[in-house]
């Protein structure tokens, strides 16, 4: 039996070693490889969109006030960074608050007091990030919020920019120089308010008092000093514990009810068609259940 040349030539029909190579069809790149190769180890469309759509139906669904939602990847960045930046800012907290602590002459006295400026500038922002993550239903108290952190910023760094000493020692020293710096202090205050008003934090709560009884007490000469290191140590531990505990929160409870922040996000007339879509389908629920 004669074979061709062609056909005696040709190698077995296996999963051969090839190299890839990628071909652009109906708009998408595919994989080249050989058709046995392709059949034992491809994903095929229909199985890839299944998953798909597993993993998003894994997601818990969340019933909100204009419909429902999931947590998302972003979701979860947003909280976490936020987070960290309430844990940054007490960080420096403690650090500027040492020096208060710890004898004047003392060799870490000094080191802590070439760190004070660094410290401070670093808490300013990191609580910068937060107030900008922070979730809030009323868009103008969270905008307030931030004001005041850039006016207390400003202020700070001001002082940091015209003083030898650092901005902590010289607040200490001048009283006058809290109108400077509260506005940041008094984002603190609405931070708290706000993290005790929603979960019912002890902590938060002590903190959205002890701050401004702090701060007011120095400013007018009201507190002597052992009484203003007595409150400082007070701020510092709930400072420490409403940051710690942060974590221990369920990540929805620090994102809301998303499907607010999503209706405040469309344009009127968009918002205009959803609260029509939703009387509707309240109409249609209450005609069900009478009919029930």
């Amino acid at each position: 039996m004669h074979l061709s040349l062609t056909t005696a030539l040709s190698p077995p029909h296996t999963c051969r070693k090839t190299t890839p190579q990628i071909v652009t069809s109906n708009s998408y790149a595919r994989l080249f490889i050989p058709t046995p190769c392709r059949k034992r180890f491809a994903l095929k469309p229909a199985q890839r969109r299944t998953d798909a759509r597993a993993a998003f139906e894994e997601k818990p669904t969340y019933k909100g006030v204009y419909g429902e939602w999931r947590i998302e990847e972003e979701d979860v960045k947003e909280v976490t960074a936020y987070r960290v930046g309430i844990s940054a800012a007490t960080l420096s907290l403690l650090v500027c608050s040492t020096a208060a602590f710890l004898p004047e002459d003392s060799e870490t006295t000094k080191q802590v007091v070439q760190l004070l400026d660094f410290a401070s500038f670093f808490g300013i922002v990191s609580l910068g990030l937060s107030l900008k993550l922070i979730h809030v239903y009323v868009a103008p108290l969270k905008r307030l919020l931030q004001l005041l952190w850039a006016f207390g910023a400003t202020g700070t760094v001001a002082i940091m920019a015209t003083q030898e000493e650092p901005a902590a020692q010289y607040v200490f020293q001048h009283p006058m120089s809290v109108l400077a710096v509260g506005p940041v202090f008094a984002a603190v205050s609405g931070l708290a308010f706000k993290e005790g008003l929603c979960y019912g934090k002890p902590e938060a709560a002590g903190l959205f008092f002890v701050v401004p009884a702090l701060l007011l007490g120095h400013l007018f000469g009201i507190v002597p000093e052992e009484g203003e290191k007595a409150l400082l140590a007070v701020f510092c531990v709930l400072a420490a514990v409403f940051a710690g505990r942060k974590y221990t929160q369920p990540i929805k409870d620090d994102i809301g009810d998303k499907s607010i922040f999503e209706f405040q996000a469309l344009p009127e007339e968009e918002q205009l068609i959803k609260l029509r879509e939703l009387e509707i389908a309240a109409s249609a629920q209450q005609s069900r259940e009478g009919e029930q």
